[in-house]
């Protein structure tokens, strides 16, 4: 990595080699719940507030941004880098549960680069999904790649995310993007996680199941598209019969966007799902919209899943 221009807290990496010795068990303790194959198909890679306070409270660590720094090589786990090998590992904390969620980044092979999610985008959109901000981002080295910085921007908690890394940077969004295009230039208030921001029903709910049906209309809701004001949702089943879905996240500089696809993979992989569980999808838009995701969540669903079938639905 190359030397960064922001000032560095030397204690923090002292803390942190001083801990070596120590690292392994504390991180068994944290990952604990995840370990048990029914907690991550049913939560996820998310450790509870409160778990993380008590981990931290047995260690002696400094607090949670700390633990956030330790489980930086097992959130890197989580990263699907099949064609650059560049693997990027993230840790999220929640702005309002203070819970941590671990993230990387995915490629997909015979795709085209714009599938690729971000390990920063994987931590926010997992949030979001959730109905969360997030209030600090542990990265290997906290310097955003100009992609994810202006992701970021995005959100209305933007001003207070902080960036840690193993060096000891601390760094607001504002750091590393002065000067930033955000949604205020485009008279938006940015993503606000927690908001229903759309009014969409499915113009024939009949053509999935409905639980399916439900969901594809409580995702398009979900999503933050005030830009091509064209929700749309994506949901999955897998081979135990359960269901992940996905959302759009738009970016006032449109090339970040997350697609439902996208979300639907983070939700699917956070779990400890596989592509090859995935058994078929429903996809749903606006037909005849100035933006229409069919081909796109098509091509990735197909690389992923090639015999999973994938039914459209059209959004009132």
């Amino acid at each position: 990595m190359h030397a960064q221009p922001f000032p560095v807290d030397p204690a923090i990496p002292a803390r942190l080699a001083a801990l070596t010795p120590l690292q392994a068990q504390i991180r068994a303790d944290a990952l604990a719940p995840i370990a048990d194959p029914a907690h991550l198909r049913a939560h996820g890679r998310r450790i509870s507030a409160d778990h993380a306070a008590k981990v931290v409270a047995r260690h002696g660590l400094s607090g949670v941004e700390e633990l956030m720094l330790l489980l930086l090589p097992d959130a890197a786990m989580v990263a699907r880098p099949p064609i650059s090998g560049f693997t990027v590992g993230t840790v999220g904390r929640e702005a309002v549960s203070g819970a941590i969620t671990l993230g990387g980044n995915i490629e997909f092979p015979t795709a085209h680069f714009g599938h690729a999610i971000h390990g920063e985008g994987f931590v926010t959109t997992r949030a979001f999904l959730r109905g969360e901000a997030l209030s600090h981002i542990a990265l290997t080295a906290a310097m955003p790649c100009g992609h994810c910085r202006q992701f970021l921007s995005e959100f209305m908690a933007a001003p207070n995310l902080r960036l840690i890394d193993p060096a000891g940077h601390r760094m607001s969004l504002n750091d590393v993007l002065p000067g930033a295009f955000t949604p205020a230039d485009l008279g938006t208030p940015g993503a606000n996680p927690a908001a229903q921001l759309q009014s969409v029903a499915l113009a024939d709910p009949s053509q999935a199941p409905a639980p399916v049906a439900e969901l594809l209309i409580t995702a398009a809701n979900r999503g933050h598209v005030p830009y091509s004001n064209c929700p749309a949702s994506l949901v999955l089943e897998m081979a135990d019969g359960g269901l992940v879905w996905g959302t759009g996240i738009e970016s006032c500089a449109y090339n970040p966007t997350i697609t439902p696809a996208q979300a639907a993979v983070v939700m699917l992989l956070d779990h400890g799902m596989a592509y090859g569980d995935i058994r078929r999808g429903w996809f749903a838009r606006r037909a005849g919209a100035a933006v229409d995701l069919s081909l796109a969540t098509q091509e990735l669903l197909g690389r992923l899943a090639p015999n999973a079938p994938l039914t459209m639905m059209d959004l009132n």
